[in-house]
């Protein structure tokens, strides 16, 4: 469970050559395409009218580059915190998705994984430590991370499913209505789902 009950914002990186051809990432460490920077800059746009302070980033090319093109629009260099890096994906790294990321997600939180992969519970006990890291900083923070480490933080959050397109801002803040529970909203949407 995250410690600090405090609104944040989060983000995963633009898009990659191997999100464009549907190649699993993970650990894999590369840059933005052309499109990632263009989304990277768009979503600066967005929140440039939002209150951040400091910006935590994976360590990994394509969420640190995120991380700068977003800083330099706000001016916030960001920091980089090791374990906010994406899950390691083991013989499947660099392979075709085949349209089964959403199967084999719910596999791999109920135990599966890939040969040399990392265990869910492992990763997402390391996305609740990097998380923690980040709200250390001064707030409000923007994590830029990684599509599975969203997910892994969702799941932490009380969330069953949450899934991040590249480059979409969000916000996410404590529910006022339940004890343990989290908001989870897109920046473009002004009224929160208060089933979620």
């Amino acid at each position: 469970m995250i410690k600090s009950r405090t609104r944040f914002y989060f983000i995963r990186h633009g898009e990659t050559e191997l999100n464009k051809l549907g190649l699993y990432s993970g650990s894999t460490n590369i840059p933005l395409n052309e499109m990632g920077r263009l989304q990277a800059q768009a979503a600066a746009k967005w929140l440039r009218a939002h209150p951040i302070k400091s910006i935590a980033a994976s360590p990994l090319l394509r969420a640190f580059e995120t991380a700068s093109i977003i800083g330099q629009q706000i001016g916030i260099e960001p920091v980089v915190i090791h374990e906010l890096q994406e899950c390691h994906l083991g013989v499947m790294e660099r392979q075709p998705h085949q349209g089964t990321w959403p199967e084999y997600a719910h596999k791999w939180r109920s135990g599966f994984t890939f040969e040399e992969g990392e265990p869910f519970e492992d990763f997402r006990n390391r996305v609740v430590r990097a998380v923690d890291q980040a709200l250390a900083l001064e707030g409000p923070v923007l994590v830029v991370a990684h599509g599975a480490f969203g997910m892994a933080l969702g799941h932490a959050l009380g969330h069953e499913h949450v899934s991040f397109d590249n480059a979409v801002p969000h916000h996410i803040e404590p529910h006022e209505k339940y004890e343990h529970g989290w908001r989870i909203a897109p920046l473009a949407k002004h009224d929160f789902d208060e089933s979620a």
